[in-house]
Parts: structure tokens; C-alpha cells; sequence
């Protein structure tokens, strides 16, 4: 089974594709999925607003059609956006743009893959309210990945060689990759019940 996890982001947005046994999902073992691809759709950091979000659009389209064309894949996890209460940074109208990304995403995935799943959780759905910097350096942990802690944020300190991204893209990357674990995750439920 083949789940592609999105991270949406107004200058980052990352593509994770993960991949398990089916056999495993059946299992009460705990599974490592292998990551099959990484990418990321990016713009420049100069666009701002509705501009930012039309051109990660159009850029996220294009990767998703790359994407969508070499692999089948039967889910697809984007992150939905959430209103965050208390000493959050997170402003509505970020927020908002997150959202139209997040929707064009899963409309191209949906229109693309018709005979492919398809979830859309909030953040507090996939990860709980764990800290970000925690919930990343345990995915990257439970990969085998030694964590690197930024102010907000875990990167893998040494990533396999194939996978070469900047510091600011993995902070997208990881996210991508615990979403895709995630529906995985949520698969096994399903199976099992």
C-alpha cells in the first residue's frame, strides 16, 4: 500500500511517499513504512499573499502531476488547518492560505486518482498537541534518523544521500512523512476491524 502525505506550506509544500506491506498492516507488530520518494514543491520567498498562493498552486500541481504519474498510490494524507487558541503565532489569514493550498491539493489528487483514498486531517488529529520539534525527531527516530533540533522545528542530522534538501525543507519533509505514517496507520485500523 502506497500513501502520499502533504504537507502544504506557502513557499515549501512537501510531497512524502510512503510505502508498506499490506501483509504488515495485518500485523499487531509495529511497522516502519519505506519512504519511497521526498520532494518539494517551492517558490520563491519574495511572493507573498494571494500571489504566493496561486504560484505554490500552480508549482504543487506540477509535482503532484510528476508524482501522480510515476507511482499509483492509494491514499493521500494532506494537512487540513485548524484555529489555533492561546499564544499561538498562527494568523487567521496564514491560516486561510494554508487552506486553499491544502483544498487544491486534494481536489488535483482527487481529480488525478479517482480510484484513491483520500483524508484530510488537522494537525491535532494526526499528531496531538505534541510539540513540533517533539513529533518530528520521534518520526525521524522511529526511521532510524538521528533528530537536529532547530527552534521550532527537527531535522534529520544525516539523511540518506538520495534525499538532499535544505535545513527549511525538512521542517515541511518530516511533516509530509508523519502524515503519510499516519494514514497508514489509520489503514491498519480499518484492516483490522
Amino acid at each position: 500500500m502506497k500513501c502520499l502525505g502533504i504537507d502544504p506550506d506557502l513557499h515549501n509544500t512537501a510531497l512524502a511517499l510512503l510505502e508498506v506491506d499490506i501483509a504488515d498492516l495485518l500485523t499487531f507488530v509495529p511497522f516502519v513504512p519505506t519512504i519511497l520518494d521526498l520532494t518539494t514543491a517551492s517558490i520563491s520567498s519574495k511572493f507573498t499573499g494571494q500571489e504566493a498562493v496561486i504560484r505554490m498552486i500552480v508549482a504543487l500541481k506540477s509535482e503532484l502531476s510528476i508524482f501522480i504519474g510515476l507511482h499509483d498510490v492509494d491514499l493521500c494524507v494532506v494537512e487540513g488547518q485548524q484555529k489555533y487558541f492561546g499564544t499561538s503565532p498562527a494568523k487567521v489569514e496564514d491560516l486561510i492560505q494554508l487552506s486553499h493550498i491544502s483544498g487544491a491539493a486534494a481536489a488535483y489528487f482527487t481529480s488525478n486518482c479517482t480510484d484513491a483514498s483520500i483524508a484530510i486531517p488537522t494537525p491535532n488529529m494526526w499528531k496531538g498537541s505534541i510539540p513540533k520539534p517533539i513529533h518530528q525527531a520521534r518520526v525521524l527516530n522511529a526511521l532510524g534518523w538521528k533528530a537536529k533540533k532547530a527552534t521550532s522545528y527537527s531535522y534529520p542530522k544525516k539523511p540518506p544521500e538520495r534525499f538532499d534538501f535544505n535545513q527549511g525543507q525538512w521542517k515541511h519533509l518530516v511533516d509530509a512523512i508523519g502524515l503519510g505514517w499516519w494514514g497508514l496507520k489509520k489503514c491498519i485500523k480499518v484492516s483490522k476491524s
